[in-house]
């Protein structure tokens, strides 16, 4: 266990935009309330319609709500943010919330920025504004592969990193060469936080699956269909499963306004009545209690995204740790292990094959019971637990350096 007393005169201030209830930003955050490092969030959410503020005491969160005047495409997005680089409107809240959070005069802040864009906020508050503060950069993985200005935003903004945290091993090499001259990297991978809540209805749902009526497929996340995941390759296996086995149920979880996809959801839940569900958008509880239900999980790469890097996804682990065996196609991390619990595929394996060895599976539940039992043991390997201090250890060694200096 390691001394935090260093860090509690330090405020951590989080910039990203990503989704509200993003697992990553939330352990982080979680995890320096644990050790009462004084922390706020900082979220940009580019989904209103007008220029507004809001505060939430209990998450501590600040979320800018910044809107969108340009929908569709690589360059609107572009002129998304350009315009909120040069808002007053929005330096002028992001200052007065640094300076709300900040309000003694010299105290010190370590902005941990999860999205390439606020780099840029980062950097200028840095050195015009808090120059006594640091920048640490949790780079994602699917930031491996980012194109544009999220690019140019790490390229212009790697002076002023003083730390960076990873996702994966495989990470390093490329972001040595894309963010170089930063001293101090971490990897904190996607693992859930242990939860032996449902110990036993996990339990119970292993022990019965040998003559259950039910075998419950089930993917919530990202439905989008334009970035990484392959939505309708994953729809199409769902489709056939449903056709040849009467014991398979579908539960499809996430936000989407695609029209096409929609339309998909509406006729399987008609021709499967019962038996295919489209939830709509579920909160974390909603999720894990899915999850507790289902014999497998899908976690589905479209096999011709440029996102095909090395990953390591919080869905995956939360699959484990709830009892379920992963579908993955993906350039997944802990392949060795994963292969005693998964169903594992790289780019050239077909969707027939997929059906082919799922069917075997339905067929034979003993070796399901017993992927099952394996997925529930491996994750005890998995826990966030594990790697959380990675966090404070690079803190520590981003001050460090930063005071022999």
């Amino acid at each position: 266990m390691q001394n935090h007393s260093s860090l509690h005169s330090f405020h951590i201030i989080v910039l990203d935009n990503h989704p509200e209830n993003d697992q990553r930003i939330i352990r982080h955050i979680d995890f320096c309330k644990k050790y009462k490092f004084p922390v706020e969030r900082i979220r940009f959410n580019l989904h209103q319609k007008t220029h507004e503020t809001k505060i939430d005491k209990i998450k501590n969160n600040y979320s800018l709500e910044c809107p969108i005047m340009f929908k569709g495409g690589i360059f609107n997005y572009i002129l998304v943010y350009l315009s909120m680089l040069f808002s007053p409107w929005i330096w002028y809240s992001l200052i007065k919330i640094i300076h709300k959070i900040v309000q003694n005069k010299g105290e010190r802040i370590i902005f941990h920025v999860h999205d390439p864009f606020f780099l840029i906020f980062g950097s200028i508050l840095k050195n015009f504004k808090y120059n006594r503060s640091f920048i640490v950069y949790d780079r994602h993985e699917y930031y491996e592969e980012m194109r544009g200005i999220g690019k140019y935003c790490e390229k212009y903004s790697r002076y002023f990193i003083d730390g960076i945290v990873l996702v994966t091993d495989n990470q390093i090499q490329s972001t040595n060469t894309q963010v170089p001259g930063v001293n101090h990297i971490v990897v904190v991978p996607n693992y859930p936080n242990i939860d032996n809540q449902y110990a036993d209805r996990i339990q119970e749902k292993i022990s019965t699956i040998l003559h259950s009526d039910r075998i419950h497929f089930i993917y919530i996340g990202s439905l989008s269909t334009k970035v990484d995941r392959d939505i309708y390759g994953m729809m199409d296996i769902c489709s056939a499963l449903l056709k040849k086995f009467q014991e398979v149920h579908v539960t499809i979880g996430g936000s989407t306004s695609e029209k096409d996809l929609l339309e998909k959801f509406d006729i399987l839940t008609k021709m499967y009545p019962g038996r295919f569900f489209y939830a709509g958008y579920l909160n974390r509880n909603e999720v894990i209690q899915f999850t507790c239900d289902a014999h497998f999980g899908f976690f589905l790469i479209d096999v011709n995204s440029p996102y095909w890097v090395s990953c390591s996804p919080n869905k995956i682990f939360d699959y484990l740790l709830y009892g379920v065996a992963p579908i993955i196609r993906a350039n997944i991390e802990e392949k060795e292990n994963l292969k005693k619990c998964s169903l594992l595929y790289d780019q050239n394996d077909s969707k027939e094959k997929i059906i082919q060895d799922i069917g075997y599976f339905i067929e034979n539940r003993e070796q399901l019971q017993k992927f099952i039992k394996k997925a529930k043991k491996l994750s005890q390997l998995y826990s966030f637990e594990s790697v959380e201090e990675r966090y404070s250890l690079l803190y520590r060694a981003v001050i460090s350096s930063n005071n022999e200096n």
